[in-house]
Protein backbone atom coordinates (compact mmCIF):
# COMPACT_ATOMS: atom_id res chain seq x y z
CA UNK A 1 0.00 0.00 0.00
CA UNK A 2 1.41 3.50 -1.19
CA UNK A 3 1.83 6.12 1.65
CA UNK A 4 -1.38 8.50 0.46
CA UNK A 5 -3.57 5.41 0.65
CA UNK A 6 -1.99 4.45 4.83
CA UNK A 7 -2.44 8.23 5.70
CA UNK A 8 -6.38 7.86 4.05
CA UNK A 9 -6.96 4.79 5.96
CA UNK A 10 -5.45 5.64 9.35
CA UNK A 11 -7.39 9.05 9.32
CA UNK A 12 -10.54 7.17 8.41
CA UNK A 13 -9.94 4.58 11.18
CA UNK A 14 -9.33 7.40 13.62
CA UNK A 15 -12.81 8.39 13.00
CA UNK A 16 -14.64 5.53 13.26
CA UNK A 17 -12.88 5.07 16.58
CA UNK A 18 -13.46 8.54 17.75
CA UNK A 19 -16.84 8.35 16.52
CA UNK A 20 -17.51 5.50 18.38
CA UNK A 21 -16.45 6.63 21.40
CA UNK A 22 -18.68 9.90 21.26
CA UNK A 23 -21.52 7.65 21.02
CA UNK A 24 -20.78 5.66 23.54
CA UNK A 25 -20.68 8.29 25.74
CA UNK A 26 -24.18 10.36 24.20
CA UNK A 27 -25.50 6.96 25.01
CA UNK A 28 -24.65 5.75 28.05
CA UNK A 29 -25.59 6.75 31.51
CA UNK A 30 -22.85 4.62 33.43
CA UNK A 31 -20.29 7.38 35.17
CA UNK A 32 -17.90 5.36 35.13
CA UNK A 33 -18.09 4.58 31.22
CA UNK A 34 -18.89 8.37 30.25
CA UNK A 35 -15.27 9.18 32.57
CA UNK A 36 -13.38 6.25 30.80
CA UNK A 37 -14.91 7.22 27.54
CA UNK A 38 -13.32 11.01 27.77
CA UNK A 39 -10.20 10.19 28.75
CA UNK A 40 -9.84 7.50 26.07
CA UNK A 41 -11.03 10.33 23.36
CA UNK A 42 -8.91 12.97 25.02
CA UNK A 43 -6.01 10.96 24.04
CA UNK A 44 -7.33 9.77 20.50
CA UNK A 45 -8.07 13.12 19.58
CA UNK A 46 -4.85 14.36 20.40
CA UNK A 47 -2.83 11.45 18.11
CA UNK A 48 -5.36 12.13 15.33
CA UNK A 49 -4.49 15.95 15.44
CA UNK A 50 -1.18 14.92 15.77
CA UNK A 51 -0.83 12.55 13.07
CA UNK A 52 -3.24 14.87 10.44
CA UNK A 53 -0.27 17.30 10.75
CA UNK A 54 2.67 14.94 10.52
CA UNK A 55 1.36 12.26 8.59
CA UNK A 56 3.85 10.43 9.98
CA UNK A 57 2.84 6.90 11.79
CA UNK A 58 6.00 7.05 14.27
CA UNK A 59 4.82 9.64 15.68
CA UNK A 60 1.70 8.22 17.27
CA UNK A 61 2.21 6.92 20.63
CA UNK A 62 -1.28 6.12 22.33
CA UNK A 63 -1.37 6.60 26.23
CA UNK A 64 -3.78 3.55 26.45
CA UNK A 65 -3.23 -0.36 25.25
CA UNK A 66 -5.24 -2.45 23.10
CA UNK A 67 -5.69 -4.64 25.94
CA UNK A 68 -7.33 -1.32 28.00
CA UNK A 69 -9.33 -0.85 25.11
CA UNK A 70 -10.90 -4.21 24.89
CA UNK A 71 -11.47 -4.74 28.61
CA UNK A 72 -13.30 -1.35 28.43
CA UNK A 73 -15.29 -2.57 25.36
CA UNK A 74 -16.14 -5.61 27.75
CA UNK A 75 -17.51 -3.65 30.32
CA UNK A 76 -19.56 -1.93 27.53
CA UNK A 77 -20.87 -4.98 26.38
CA UNK A 78 -22.60 -5.23 29.49
CA UNK A 79 -24.75 -2.18 28.33
CA UNK A 80 -27.27 -2.67 25.77
CA UNK A 81 -27.66 0.77 24.60
CA UNK A 82 -23.85 1.28 24.44
CA UNK A 83 -23.23 -2.39 22.50
CA UNK A 84 -23.23 -1.62 19.13
CA UNK A 85 -20.89 1.18 19.57
CA UNK A 86 -18.32 -0.79 21.61
CA UNK A 87 -18.05 -3.31 18.72
CA UNK A 88 -17.25 -0.61 16.39
CA UNK A 89 -15.17 0.64 18.53
CA UNK A 90 -13.00 -2.85 19.71
CA UNK A 91 -12.88 -3.85 15.94
CA UNK A 92 -11.89 0.04 14.72
CA UNK A 93 -8.73 0.23 17.12
CA UNK A 94 -7.82 -3.09 16.22
CA UNK A 95 -7.79 -1.94 12.57
CA UNK A 96 -6.14 0.91 13.58
CA UNK A 97 -3.60 -0.57 14.99
CA UNK A 98 -2.53 -2.61 12.60
CA UNK A 99 -2.84 0.02 9.74
CA UNK A 100 -0.31 1.89 12.10
CA UNK A 101 2.03 -0.78 12.29
CA UNK A 102 1.92 -1.90 8.45
CA UNK A 103 2.73 2.20 7.83
CA UNK A 104 5.90 1.66 10.12
CA UNK A 105 7.09 -1.14 8.27
CA UNK A 106 7.12 0.51 4.70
Amino acid sequence: MDTKKFYINIIESFQKVITSLVCIKAKSSDNNITKKTEEFLNDLIFQYENYQQTRNSNTIFFKYSEKEIVDFCNECYEKSEILIFAEDLEFGFEKLIKLILESREQ
